[in-house]
This record gives C-alpha cells, structure tokens and sequence, in this order.
C-alpha cells in the first residue's frame, strides 16, 4: 500500500475487506494529511501567482474523491482518526465506512489501571476482613468491574463530535457518506441525528442502514429532517454571501436517505414516512426490513393519498426478516436453486434427513416436505406451508402457556421479556400482509406522476394482491421497477397477472403517452415509451418458471405492454 500511495495520484481508494492494522491506517491518515498540507499549500500560492498551478512534486492522494474502506476490521478510533484527517478534505466526495465496528464497549486504559489499583487494594482488604463481608466484597468487585467494561473511552466522546462537525462543516466536500452496520454507541448515535438538524450544503445521500436506531432516534431524525427542509429566514449577509440559498428548503441538497434494517417500530414508521411525504424534498426513501405490522398500512395508505405535494420518487418497503433465523422455506428447494425447477433430492440426502430427526413431530414434517419435493403444486406448497408456519406458532403458544404455568410468576416474567425477541425472530409478524398491501397499492396511483421504483419483498402478498397491481399500473405510467420477491405468488397468480396487463395494454400505453410531455410530438413519445420498460421481480416466489416459461417469453416480447417479468436466478430465458 505504500508504494500505490506514495507513487500514484489516485481518484479512488478501495481498500474493502482488508483487515487494516494500526501501521497501515497510520500510513493512511499520514498520506491523507499529507496531501491536505499541499493542497492548502497550492491554494496558498495560487493567491499570489499570475499563472495558478495546480500540482506540485511528489504529491499523493490529491485527486481522491472516493475513499471506500467497508469491512476492514477498523476500531471506533480508527474511524475517529480518519474522519478527523478527512473533515475538511478538499476533493473528497465519497466516504463508505460501513461493516467496521462490531464492538463499541471500549475500556479507558487509564480508568483500567484505576480500577486495577482498585481491585488489588481490596483483595488485599478482603484477606483482613471477616468471612461474613467477603460475599459483599465480592459482589462490589463484580459490579465494578462491570461497570468498567461498559463505560465508554474519551476516543469515543471524541468521534461523536468529530462525526458531528464532518457532517455539519460548510467546507466538506462530500456528497455521500455509508455508515452503515455500524455497532456505534446510543451517545455517538444521537450525535449523529443531530446533524441533520443542520447538514453541510453537498452532501446528497447517507447510508444508515443497520444501525439500530432506536425508538429515542427515530423520533429525533423525524424532528430535525422536518427542521432541515423546514421554511427558515435567514439573514440578509447570508443572502448576499450565499445568493443560491433560499428560504423555501431547494438549497437543501439531501434526496436519498437509506435506513433499512434498523428494526423501526411501526410508529416510527409513520413518523418517518409523514415527515418525508409532507416536509422534505427526499426522492427516496428506503425502509427496508423494519417492524412493519398491517396495523399501519390504513395509516400509510392515507398518507399516500392525502400527501400528494412531494417528490419521493423510489420507495423501499421490503418486510423485515431476520436472516439469523431458519427460513421456513428452505427445504422447497426450487424457491432457492439457480435451475428454478422443483427438486427433488437423492435418497441418501433423504435418508440423512430422517436421521437427524429426533421427535416424532418432526419426522412427519419432514414427511410431509417430502410429499411436496416430489410433485405437489405449487399451490398445495403454499397452502402446508401456512398450516405448518400456523401450526408452530400455535405450538409454541401452548409450550410457553404450560411452562409459564408450571414454573410459577418467574416463568411468567421470563415470558413477557422475551415476547418482543421471538416477534422479531419470525418475519412473518413484521409485514403488511396480504390484505394490508392491498390498501397501500390501491393509493399508490396518488403518486403515480412520479413513482419510478418501489420495493415490497417480504410482505406475504398474494395472487389477489397481484391481480390488484396489474389493474393500478395504468396510473403508474413512470413506474420502472417493481421488486416483489419472496411473496406467496404462485403459477395461477402470475399467469392470470400476465392476462390482465396484455388485456389492458392499450389503456396503459395510451396514459403513458398523455403523462409525457405535451411539447413533445407524438413519435418522440412513443420512442421514449419504447426506452422505457416496466421490471418486475417475482423471483422466490411459489412459481414453477419452469413449467411457465414459454408464457413469460411471449409476455416479455409483446411490444405492447412494456413490462418485464424477471428472475435472475431462473432461467426463464
């Protein structure tokens, strides 16, 4: 890495996935400095020269603009480090740092050898005492060292307001920054929500994706995003200082904010979603893989039809889904296979499956499994699957009632604990469900003058539910991808999905026409009508591509209707 920094004028530094010891970052952060001084340096000059250069000798990383460092085992002052050497970079407009800190309970080393000279002065304390205080000392020492472990290091405190002033700083050149499954503590990620209160002018996207926002944060970004695009006045020096700034939220340049997988609660949800369709000028929105519950599509179907004046244009509303957890699909394998045909296995794997089965419960799941590997439709898949997926939780109702019962109120504290655990262990509890995103489609022709891209994966939805979808895409003329994987869509579904978009091709068409421009005359709109095709994802859904191949070439070449059907990993081509 030396000789590609010392020798090299890099644009882009991807050092992702390479474990970074503490010789290679401070390496890194002497370049980054390095090249700081010299460009403040070249600015310098230029004040006083005739002829501005814009380079000097043995100069390194003074064209960066995408430093990308994901999964490279950086510690939180580590990062702290970086962000200092980069907060006022001058070139620099991309920053990823997602996937790097795992752990954020660092130890001060000097309040560890406090707590060292601590422990020794009471073990010495302890051999004095009588026996009926060891077992309090004992306990004190615990708590203490418990105590020091959790505590926070002052690089910790120092990374919150470096992040802050990065992300705030007038002089930042950055447009995108990926935080993203980072494990930063409450205090660091309450410092970053704060400075969206007041972002820098440029910056454009932000990534905080896994981060596990809580419910304390959720409620902070939805205020200080309201408050960033919010109507402010500002002074007549800022005025004539900064003549692009005005007072009706268009200098503020932040359109995508991605915070899928943070586990928000459904009123978070709403808080968030309210707050972008009513007070921002965000163009997408990705909330991916939260605690969605059927509870709040009313609520989010009306926003979609009352809050019309806004410019979100791509929206992520995938399921949530611990992927920790067994898939209950997994042994269909043609939901998962790269030939998107239903398998069946080899006796021997068969053989191997019933040996490891323990109860008998078990042995007739598998059974049934069996039956359904071997030539069952599609449809009878997706109706046991219900039954076993119902089944289980009824089993697990029944094994926690009797076991609360018997083992008196402790059982039942234990129980009332760990409810929210197994809630967001099953996937299933945190979608809209099928009925529930029938009221959210149903309002999306609301947006339908700007929606290009939604996602609802993961959200148990239905043949009915398709068939809903094929009727709404005539108000959805600019509507370019709809991502619909892992739903419970089967061959019936998808086939009936295809008829009622051929059938009602003419009509689709003829709203996409009147929706371009009218300055544009009549072949130009059909040619850009022609460019722009309509993507459906339906893979990992119950259906056989196999047996619907040749359906789905035909759908995919009419001409007249503009849509795809796509399954990457299914071959239907």
């Amino acid at each position: 890495m030396e000789s590609l920094l010392l020798h090299t004028n890099l644009v882009t530094l991807n050092l992702s996935k390479i474990p970074l010891n503490q010789n290679s970052i401070n390496f890194l952060l002497n370049a980054l400095n390095h090249s700081h001084s010299q460009s403040m340096a070249i600015t310098e000059r230029n004040k006083y020269t005739m002829m501005p250069t814009t380079s000097i000798t043995n100069t390194t990383l003074l064209s960066l603009k995408h430093l990308i460092l994901c999964q490279c085992q950086l510690s939180l002052p580590a990062i702290e480090m970086i962000l200092n050497a980069i907060k006022n970079y001058p070139t620099l407009q991309v920053l990823r740092l997602a996937n790097n800190v795992k752990d954020y309970q660092i130890n001060n080393p000097s309040e560890e050898e406090d707590n060292d000279d601590t422990n020794n002065e009471r073990d010495s304390e302890e051999e004095e005492d009588d026996d009926d205080d060891d077992d309090d000392n004992g306990d004190n020492d615990t708590i203490s060292n418990e105590k020091g472990r959790k505590r926070p290091s002052l690089n910790a405190a120092l990374s919150m307001t470096v992040l802050n002033s990065l992300l705030t700083s007038s002089n930042s050149q950055l447009q995108l920054i990926d935080l993203s499954y980072n494990k930063f503590p409450a205090a660091m990620l309450f410092q970053l929500i704060r400075a969206f209160n007041n972002l820098q002018p440029r910056l454009h996207t932000m990534d905080l994706s896994g981060m596990d926002l809580g419910i304390s944060c959720t409620e902070l970004l939805a205020k200080n995003l309201k408050s960033y695009f919010a109507n402010v006045p500002i002074s007549l020096n800022n005025r004539m200082n900064q003549p692009h700034i005005n007072s009706n939220g268009d200098n503020k340049s932040l359109k995508t904010l991605l915070l899928s997988n943070n586990k928000i609660r459904p009123k978070g949800l709403i808080l968030l979603m309210k707050t972008i369709l009513t007070g921002t000028k965000i163009k997408e929105i990705d909330l991916s893989h939260n605690l969605f519950t059927d509870s709040i599509s009313d609520e989010l179907g009306e926003l979609f039809k009352t809050c019309q004046e806004n410019e979100l244009q791509v929206l992520g509303l995938a399921g949530y889904k611990n992927q920790e957890e067994n898939d209950d699909t997994k042994e269909y394998e043609y939901l998962h296979n790269h030939k998107n045909c239903m398998c069946s296995i080899s006796d021997s794997e068969k053989e191997i499956e019933s040996d490891d089965d323990d109860d008998n419960d078990d042995d007739d799941d598998d059974n049934n499994d069996s039956e359904l590997r071997y030539g069952s439709t599609n449809e009878q898949c997706l109706s046991t699957l219900k039954q076993k997926k119902s089944s289980k939780n009824t089993k697990k109702n029944d094994n926690s009632g009797s076991s609360s019962s018997g083992n008196g109120s402790s059982s039942n504290k234990l129980q009332t604990n760990t409810q929210p655990q197994n809630n967001e262990r099953n996937y299933s509890e945190f979608s809209f469900g099928n009925i529930g995103c029938q009221k959210i489609i149903k309002n999306l022709q609301y947006h339908g003058h700007q929606l290009t891209s939604i996602n609802l994966s993961y959200q148990q939805i239905e043949n009915n539910t398709l068939e809903i979808l094929a009727e709404q895409l005539f108000y959805l003329p600019y509507l370019l991808l709809i991502d619909l994987q892992h739903n419970y869509i089967t061959d019936n579904g998808l086939i009936s999905f295809m008829d009622n978009i051929s059938k009602n091709g003419n009509n689709i068409t003829e709203k996409k026409l009147s929706s371009i421009s009218s300055t544009v005359t009549h072949k130009e709109k059909i040619q850009k009508l022609n460019d722009s095709e309509t993507v459906i994802n339906l893979e990992y859904n119950f259906i056989n591509f196999i047996s619907c191949r040749e359906r789905i070439k035909i759908f995919n070449n009419n001409s007249k209707n503009n849509y795809i059907i796509y399954a990457k990993n299914q071959n239907i081509y």
